[in-house]
Order: C-alpha cells, then sequence, then structure tokens
C-alpha cells in the first residue's frame, strides 16, 4: 500500500513561512554532535584522524561543492586501499567526473555481482552524492566490516557536476542527462555507457530526489519518503522484470522500512494532487530502463529534495544512504541468483 502524507495550511505564505522556520530550526540542529562528527570524520583504529566527511564539518550542513568532494575522493583514494579511485571523464564545461571502485578492480570477485550506483543526473539533487560519500566514509572507516563481500560496486557520485554546482537541474548544455541515454549526445552520459558496456554490471541503481514544492498552490508540501522502483519496459526479459519486482524491489522496501525509512514504490504524481498518480515512465532514454534494456535489473530511487539548496540536507543524505544500504544488503544476499538470472537473459538475448 502506497500512503501519501501531506500538510495543509490556509495560505500559501503560511506554508512557505513554516518551511522556512522548520529549514532555520532543522538548519541548526544539523550541527553534528562530537559523537557523530567522530564517527563521520574519518579516524583510523588507532584514533588519529586521516580524512574528514566534508558535510561532516559544516555548520550547518549546506551541501558539498564540487571541488570539496574531488579533495575529499583524493584523500581517500590515497589514505584506504581498500578503494580504487579513477577520474573516468569530464563533463561540458570540463570538470572531473570521479568513480570508485569497492573493492580495487584487481581484488574483485568472478562469482560477486557487479553493481553501479550512480547519483546527481540532476544537479539540483544533492542529496545521493552526499549519501555515496557517506558510504565511502563508513567503509574506510571500518573496511574489516564491509557487509558486501559479494558485490563488486562502481560508484559515480555526481554524474553531473556542472549542474550541481550551479545548483541547476541540466548540464552545462542545458540538456537534460536522464533524457539522453538513448541518444548518448553528451559527455556525461557517455561516460555511463562506457562504464556499463566496461563492467557489464547485473545491477544499477539511478539516485534522484523529488520536488516538494509543485502542490504549494494548494497549500500542500510532499511527503512521499523514499520511492523506489525498477525496470518497466515491455520489451524487458519478463524474467527480468518479474525478479527485478519480486526477489529486489519488495525485500528492499521492507528492509528500508525496517530501518525506520518511510519507504515505498515510487509514483508520479501531478501539480494537482488530486489528479491521478501513475508509475513511472518506460521510456528507455532514461538511466533506469535505458540500461535495462540490455537485461539489467535496473532501478531507480527517488528521495525528497528541499525547499532551498541546503535545505535539510544532512537528514535528506542520510535517508538516501539508508536506502541504498537496504538496497545492497539485499543484492548481496541473493548475489549468485542476481548473476544466474542476467547472465542467462544476456546470453538468450545475443
Amino acid at each position: 500500500m502506497f500512503f501519501l502524507r501531506a500538510v495543509r495550511t490556509k495560505t500559501r505564505l503560511a506554508v512557505l513561512v513554516l518551511g522556512l522556520m522548520a529549514g532555520w530550526v532543522l538548519g541548526q540542529e544539523q550541527s553534528l554532535p562530537a559523537s557523530e562528527v567522530g564517527a563521520s570524520a574519518g579516524q583510523s583504529h588507532e584514533g588519529t584522524r586521516q580524512w574528514r566527511l566534508p558535510l561532516a564539518v559544516q555548520t550547518p550542513p549546506v551541501g558539498t561543492s564540487h571541488e570539496e568532494m574531488l579533495a575529499y575522493l583524493t584523500t581517500l583514494g590515497e589514505r584506504c586501499p581498500e578503494i580504487e579511485l579513477e577520474i573516468a571523464g569530464r563533463s561540458v564545461a570540463g570538470r572531473e567526473i570521479p568513480v570508485l571502485y569497492l573493492p580495487p578492480r584487481s581484488r574483485w570477485r568472478a562469482e560477486a555481482a557487479t553493481v553501479m550506483v550512480f547519483a546527481q543526473q540532476h544537479g539540483d539533487e544533492p542529496s545521493g552524492k552526499e549519501a555515496l560519500l557517506m558510504l565511502l566514509d563508513e567503509f574506510c572507516a571500518e573496511p574489516e566490516a564491509w557487509p558486501f563481500p559479494h558485490l563488486n560496486l562502481v560508484l559515480v557520485p555526481s554524474v553531473n557536476p556542472d549542474g550541481g554546482e550551479a545548483h541547476r537541474r541540466r548540464n552545462d548544455r542545458q540538456v537534460d542527462l536522464n533524457r539522453n541515454h538513448a541518444i548518448l549526445t553528451e559527455p556525461e552520459t557517455r561516460l555511463l555507457r562506457m562504464l556499463f558496456n566496461r563492467y557489464a554490471p547485473q545491477v544499477t541503481l539511478d539516485v534522484h530526489e523529488y520536488g516538494l514544492r509543485s502542490w504549494l498552490r494548494q497549500g500542500l508540501l510532499k511527503d512521499l519518503g523514499e520511492q523506489f522502483d525498477c525496470v518497466s519496459n515491455p520489451a524487458i526479459p519478463a524474467v527480468l522484470l518479474e525478479f527485478a519486482r519480486e526477489r529486489l524491489l519488495w525485500p528492499t522496501i521492507e528492509r528500508a522500512r525496517e530501518r525506520g525509512v518511510n519507504a515505498h514504490r515510487y509514483l508520479v504524481t501531478q501539480d494537482d494532487p488530486a489528479l491521478p498518480v501513475r508509475h513511472s515512465t518506460t521510456d528507455i532514454d532514461d538511466g533506469r530502463n535505458g540500461f535495462g534494456i540490455d537485461c539489467t535489473l535496473s532501478f531507480i530511487l527517488e528521495g525528497p529534495n528541499g525547499l532551498w539548496r541546503g535545505d535539510r540536507i544532512w537528514e535528506r543524505a542520510k535517508g538516501q544512504l539508508a536506502f541504498v544500504e537496504s538496497f545492497l544488503a539485499v543484492c548481496e544476499a541473493n548475489h549468485e541468483e542476481i548473476v544466474r538470472v542476467v547472465t542467462k537473459a544476456r546470453e538468450e538475448r545475443a
């Protein structure tokens, strides 16, 4: 069952005022306690600080810039031998696009499932990037406790760094990257396709955020929690559609709910909440079905955006992180079957 919660006020002005007040309060609360800063500060086992998660040292957290992300990942790459950093390409404006491999590619296991997770195709949706930086921070802080030993991970925290720096949906040529996976005119989507062709991941996850403001005219703010969906194009083999839905999608949602996440299957709403909602598109020009059409178990995650840049960014990133970790845990538990079912589907399609 999908529940949709909203808060109604008497006027749009009241909604905006309440939103501003709530955001200010949350911003103050996001000044992290010392215990949480320590846990996110990248301390070695001897207690000597080796790196600092950028979002964890901001007061209040407002978001990690591209320069801060690159500096942080460079430090991790130098001091955490359990990950591998590659600058795999550049954006339209020439910004570097980093890719992380966990574990390093030389230690990938042939029997493991390969999972590619990418975030911030839309530059004004930064919480997925922050969540992947948090995931890397957790891993490097305690690599021996990593709970996903049967997964080879390819992580792209920020596909659209130009849009990210401008807090803009589209890239520097004003192209929506999540509508570019069929024609591949942009260097950012070509980079993702290059990674896919090179490593043939059995699973992909595209991390997004949805807007809160489309219902403000009705005096409403959306509260849809973390929304999740799988491949849906009818040209994708039925065995993959069913496996994605029954073995990965619903178990991930249930696991996330066990962690206290408000999680549901993804539904697309319209500007008027009284109008019907629908499941996500079946088009193959997006980052889900675009890879799914190549016999891949591909997924999309949509978390709540803020009312303004940096609004509740720590809370938003933590929600995305909890869901991504729930998803990876389900992939870990099903890694053998994932490899088997995808390999068979690709062989039959060839």
